[in-house]
């Protein structure tokens, strides 16, 4: 038989987790929003730099010099800060799963044992359970 108690801590659970993740999702943006601040203002003194070197340059040749430094510069900044920055992306979106991944672990099992045992459908907790795994699997590696 289901005792109320069993119904309210299931919830607790199910909420302790979900309030886990958001709190990561909250720490994670927060990180993803400082990273692309931090890379605005070098990319901004950067290109300030490069304008005043570009205003003194007396010939062609040094300012075609300056500005292939530049552009060099500027594209190995940007393809670091992206990388830094999916980074982030790929470290949020693991971080903010990981409470969750206890959430469908545990209840799938319980939802398991609750219909074997109180509907008799067999069958049909092993599908569901095995698809739980299987999504476990593929979601959780």
């Amino acid at each position: 038989m289901i005792k109320v108690e069993d119904i309210q801590n299931y919830g607790k659970e199910h909420l302790e987790n979900v309030v886990a993740s958001a709190t990561t999702v909250s720490n994670g943006l927060q990180a993803i929003a400082s990273a692309y601040g931090d890379y605005t203002k070098k990319s901004f003194e950067d290109t300030r730099s490069f304008v005043e070197k570009l205003s003194g340059v007396k010939s062609l040749d040094k300012a075609v010099e300056v500005q292939t430094e530049f552009a060099k510069s500027a594209y190995e900044t940007f393809v670091a800060e992206s990388q830094k920055i999916a980074g982030l992306y790929s470290d949020l979106a693991r971080q903010t799963f990981k409470p969750l991944e206890g959430m469908v672990a545990t209840g799938s099992r319980k939802d398991f044992e609750n219909a074997k045992r109180l509907h008799g459908f067999s069958r049909l907790a092993r599908r569901t359970r095995s698809f739980a795994t299987s999504v476990r699997a593929d979601c959780f590696p």
